[in-house]
């Protein structure tokens, strides 16, 4: 799977990653306060969009947080 997040005018790529729980998708690039890559994950109905810190992708700073879910789409 590939998503493709518009995050402050920017398209990334972003592609389907193992998780323990939830949905989990990551890309190394992003704009320019994102530029360690992008990690988007659903978990229980709630969302976040987390930069990762350096390109470290074991270490991410929240972007946004409380985002709810359903079948179709994500909102914050």
């Amino acid at each position: 799977m590939f998503a493709v997040l518009k995050w402050t005018g920017v398209n990334s790529g972003l592609a389907e990653t193992i998780s323990a729980s939830g949905a989990r998708y990551a890309g190394l690039s992003g704009p320019a306060d994102a530029r360690g890559g992008l990690e988007w994950w659903e978990r229980q109905g709630e969302a976040t969009l987390s930069t990762f810190v350096n390109g470290d992708t074991t270490k991410t700073q929240a972007l946004l947080t409380g985002g709810k879910t359903n079948w179709a789409c994500w909102s914050f």
